[in-house]
């Protein structure tokens, strides 16, 4: 069970499912029980697509609705790899909604970023696919603390717009379920 409980209104929600956090912005921010605060707009961050070009949220989102997959380990390619299918066939399907793989890695010094930028270029054939996968190296903590993320250990999912900010959000590996919640969120939209 995750304890949920929104600051300005004193009121909370009891969610069931280990992997289930889902938060449609309403009232701003969220404040998780280990203290973390989720805010509704994704962190404004700057990273380099494996095409080579530099790649900013929210400036370069786009369409009108984003997914962006975030991961911290490069154990966690598979689970990033569960959504690609699906999310590829989501875009097929709408004009309006992209998918982004945002791996998520401490600032380090620029002979490593390059080793590591050329280890996952060499790795993920074809440009769609390479322009979709934007490389952070950053100060981790402001960002997961925006985000409301107190776990590096799994992949997180954000629903983003064009202004960057955070419409629906998930944890962990793609299921039916998950795909299912996203296709009717959007289909509200």
């Amino acid at each position: 069970m995750i304890y949920l409980s929104h600051s300005r209104f004193q009121s909370s929600l009891l969610v069931s499912g280990m992997s289930v956090l889902r938060f449609v912005s309403i009232f701003g921010f969220l404040t998780l029980s280990s203290g973390v605060v989720a805010t509704d707009v994704f962190p404004n961050v700057t990273g380099r697509a494996l095409t080579g070009d530099d790649f900013t949220v929210p400036d370069d989102l786009g369409e009108a609705y984003n997914l962006i997959v975030v991961a911290f380990l490069q154990k966690q390619q598979p689970d990033v790899d569960t959504w690609i299918p699906h999310m590829e066939t989501l875009e097929s399907e709408r004009e309006d909604f992209a998918f982004y793989e945002f791996p998520t890695i401490s600032k380090m010094n620029p002979v490593m970023r390059w080793i590591i930028y050329r280890g996952m270029r060499g790795g993920i054939p074809g440009e769609p696919s390479r322009a979709r996968t934007v490389t952070l190296h950053i100060d981790k903590a402001p960002f997961t603390a925006q985000l409301g993320i107190d776990d590096e250990d799994q992949i997180y999912a954000f629903l983003v717009d064009q202004e960057g900010r955070v419409l629906w959000r998930e944890t962990g590996l793609y299921s039916k379920e998950k795909d299912q919640a996203l296709r009717e969120f959007l289909g509200s939209k």
